[in-house]
């Protein structure tokens, strides 16, 4: 099977996760997951963690950053006629950014299910041995979405799982215990993936 697989910026959707995903031979022994910028939404996250709790060995690795994990399908009174924008065309300066989240949450009714189900994944039994990089930025992340982050922090300053960077934050940076700053290890000589496509290129 194949251990490392890049899928970013494809705007797989519900859809493509559920296709790309259908077949448990080929991500059986991932270790190493990309699927940042695809548009991956609360059902989308769902299925992807009901596929990757099959995967031997268990993850180490897993990107779902700048999605809408925590984007509800529901939009709030008087915005009914929005729709959502792509990654490329959100990504932008720190003002074009604040100014799109901004918008997204007045927009958009928050669901949790996704990042819950990603959540369970990571605090499970079968991962949380071995994930060590767990990221989820820019997903719409509310300040339950928060919380729910923060179980996963207090596993790993309870050695309850082996993460060592949690949403691009060096947990040793924030003094938790048996964490040495700059381990990420597994095998990241490639720096999250060789990611150059952070200022949307």
């Amino acid at each position: 099977g194949v251990a490392s697989a890049r899928c970013a910026n494809g705007g797989l959707g519900a859809t493509g996760v559920a296709a790309l995903f259908q077949h448990h031979s080929w991500f059986g022994c991932l270790s190493r997951l990309d699927l940042s910028g695809n548009l991956m939404d609360p059902a989308a996250a769902t299925t992807l963690a009901a596929a990757l709790a099959k995967a031997e060995p268990p993850l180490a690795r897993l990107d779902v950053s700048w999605n809408r994990l925590c984007v509800g399908s529901r939009r709030r009174p008087g915005f009914e006629a929005e729709t959502f924008h792509s990654r490329t065309k959100c990504n932008g300066g720190t003002l074009r950014n604040k100014l799109y989240l901004d918008y997204v949450h007045a927009a958009w009714i928050p669901d949790l299910a996704g990042l819950d189900a990603l959540v369970d994944l990571v605090r499970g039994t079968k991962c949380n041995n071995t994930l060590q990089v767990f990221d989820c930025r820019s997903n719409g992340l509310t300040a339950d979405a928060g919380d729910r982050l923060a179980l996963l922090l207090e596993g790993a300053s309870q050695g309850k799982n082996k993460l060592r960077h949690l949403c691009g934050i060096d947990l040793a940076l924030l003094g938790v215990t048996g964490i040495e700053s700059g381990n990420k290890g597994a095998d990241d000589d490639d720096d999250d993936f060789d990611k150059e496509d952070d200022n949307g290129q």
